[in-house]
């Protein structure tokens, strides 16, 4: 399995059919995660190609893929740093803010446990965000571990 970083909107806007076609396949997989959510959502909020800019950022996602097949995504992007004192850049979910997330990554049938490595490995060699905070989605089993292959929000721990 090997991982790509994207951090441009034309990348992004490459992977929709890929991407929509992981989320036709993935299981739970919330409307805030569709393609259409998140790039309408990056063009109209991130402040990229005249977008609102009320969620300014850079792309941070990771795609996990499987020979040509995409196998594991995680649209996120980095807040800059706001006022106060703790300064930090904050990695997000593209399309967050607006609804409740109960999921941060797709990832498809019986690669969930992988893709989640993939993606907390290629995210902690990045040094552009300081802060991830996952403690916002909902999380509707609370009994399960965080070692399960659920590919839920909460399954990632960095």
């Amino acid at each position: 399995m090997r991982c790509e970083i994207v951090r441009h909107s034309d990348g992004l806007e490459r992977l929709a059919p890929a991407w929509a076609a992981l989320w036709r396949s993935t299981r739970g997989r919330p409307a805030t995660l569709h393609p259409a959510w998140g790039l309408a959502w990056w063009r109209s909020f991130s402040g990229a190609a005249g977008g609102a800019g009320a969620y300014d950022g850079e792309l941070l996602t990771v795609a996990a893929w499987q020979g040509q097949d995409l196998v594991g995504l995680a649209p996120l992007f980095v807040a800059p740093p706001h006022g106060g004192a703790l300064r930090a850049r904050e990695l997000r979910l593209v399309g967050d803010q607006l609804v409740g997330v109960g999921q941060a990554i797709l990832a498809a049938p019986g690669e969930e446990g992988r893709v989640r490595d993939v993606v907390a490995e290629a995210l902690a060699g990045e040094t552009s965000w300081d802060l991830l905070d996952l403690t916002l989605a909902s999380r509707p089993h609370a009994s399960r571990s965080p070692s399960s292959s659920t590919g839920d929000a909460e399954a990632l721990a960095l």
